[in-house]
């Protein structure tokens, strides 16, 4: 799959924001919480990569049930 990334992750604190509807408008999330880092609400961990987790499966899941976490290390 592209983009996947294996491994482990530091133990880490993060920011985290839910999106919850079709992955298609998961822009929004990701524009939220790039909007609270410029805010300086939090400071991101440049060192670890921003990720997003799936928390429910699309083939089981109505897309406006569909649920996102989009996540920022923060130091």
């Amino acid at each position: 799959m592209a983009g996947e990334n294996k491994g482990n992750l530091p133990a880490t604190k993060i920011q985290t924001v839910r999106h919850i509807g079709p992955y298609e408008l998961s822009g929004n999330g990701w524009s939220a919480i790039m909007s609270m880092e410029k805010a300086k609400e939090f400071k991101q961990n440049k060192k670890i990569p921003p990720m997003e987790f799936y928390r429910n499966n699309p083939m089981e899941t109505e897309p406006k049930d569909l649920i996102s976490d989009i996540c920022m290390a923060i130091k």
